[in-house]
């Protein structure tokens, strides 16, 4: 199962921010991004980061934030 922050790197990613900028935004280092993002293809069988945001968003896993322009988890999956 992918984990809620895979999902968050995964949003960053694309929202277009590179990995520094995605580490910097969730306070993570740059290789922690590289890794979550990694698994999250590992776990979903996605063959790229382009492949693995569109089976999150088939899943309704992530929705489109139309006030501020990105991804986001999608709340009503994780509770909040």
């Amino acid at each position: 199962m992918i984990t809620r922050m895979e999902i968050e790197v995964a949003c960053c990613a694309a929202t277009g921010m590179s990995y520094e900028e995605a580490a910097a935004h969730l306070h993570l280092g740059k290789d922690t991004v590289k890794t979550h993002l990694k698994r999250a293809r590992q776990r979903t069988g996605a063959k790229n980061t382009v492949e693995l945001v569109a089976s999150l968003i088939v899943e309704k896993l992530v929705v489109w934030d139309v006030r501020d322009g990105i991804f986001r988890p999608n709340q009503a999956m994780f509770g909040g």
